[in-house]
């Protein structure tokens, strides 16, 4: 009998669970995060049916205002990004002005202190999270002309996110699960979903399960699903995070080795300076900028 797809969002450990901003902040990532799997889902079931005459098939129609920016080499260009929280009435600054810009095909990582606001910045430049003032342009789109849907539309797209929680659907296969966001934006190709299952080395895995997997052939997985679409850019959050030291190291060998391979930029949180070493450009965020 045919399962329903659904998302299952990991819960995170009481040691996670930080009160105040940080607690607050997580949480609006996890509602954004079923939102847009809610939204996926609802472009799923459409995509089983005839496309109607003009259907854009994931494509973000042209806005009133015209966010798209022209000429824009970078790839992620953020300038002078502000977001504060409020905690009990008391107002944290979070980014004071953080400013970025990564090339197509740099790989770039993000690092700092716990609490830095590392995730806070990626989330905000990948459009999952408001900011305060600044600018934001990612893929050649300004984040702050774009409405909710043409944000969530760029996510499936030009822009993918991996994060420490895998957030595979439990009811799909490996191979499901790496076709799926590809599917709703229009741009499966199965020998390249084959290819990176293979280069991933989870090809022997297709058939399986979510459920029956490890951590670290979940997170390749996850991996797979986000460059199956041909992304301009990976963002990848704590990509390691619930991972051993040995895992860690091998998938994120893997992932380099493929964002190389595919030519999309790479932007990556984490608190290791021997995997941020493996990169192109290490920034460190400290004070709300990057020093």
């Amino acid at each position: 009998m045919h399962r329903p797809a659904t998302l299952s969002l990991k819960r995170r450990s009481s040691t996670d669970r930080l009160p105040g901003p940080r607690y607050a902040a997580g949480f609006g990532r996890s509602v954004a995060l079923a939102r847009d799997a809610c939204h996926a889902s609802t472009c799923a079931m459409k995509s089983a049916l005839p496309p109607s005459p003009g259907d854009s098939q994931g494509t973000a129609p042209a806005s009133s205002a015209d966010p798209s920016v022209r000429d824009a080499d970078p790839v992620v260009r953020a300038q002078g990004l502000v977001k504060s929280f409020d905690d009990a009435g008391r107002v944290i600054r979070v980014l004071n002005g953080a400013s970025i810009m990564v090339g197509p095909g740099e790989r770039v990582a993000i690092t700092g202190e716990s609490g830095c606001g590392k995730s806070t910045f990626l989330h905000v430049v990948a459009g999952l999270e408001p900011f305060d003032d600044g600018e934001v342009i990612v893929a050649g789109q300004r984040l702050a002309a774009l409405s909710e849907d043409e944000r969530t539309r760029l996510r499936r797209s030009d822009v993918a996110v991996v994060f420490q929680q895998f957030n595979l659907i439990p009811s799909l296969t490996v191979r499901d699960n790496v076709a799926f966001q590809a599917r709703i934006a229009g741009r499966w190709d199965p020998a390249w979903g084959e290819d990176l299952m293979r280069r991933l080395g989870v090809d022997e895995l297709a058939s399986r399960y979510p459920e029956k997997l490890s951590g670290g052939q979940q997170q390749r997985v996850a991996i797979a699903r986000a460059l199956a679409v041909r992304p301009k850019i990976l963002m990848a959050d704590e990509p390691t995070g619930n991972l051993d030291e040995a895992t860690s190291e091998a998938v994120v060998k893997a992932m380099n080795e493929l964002v190389r391979f595919t030519g999309a930029a790479l932007l990556m949180v984490t608190h290791s300076n021997a995997l941020a070493a493996r990169l192109d450009r290490r920034l460190r965020l400290s004070g709300g900028v990057f020093g």
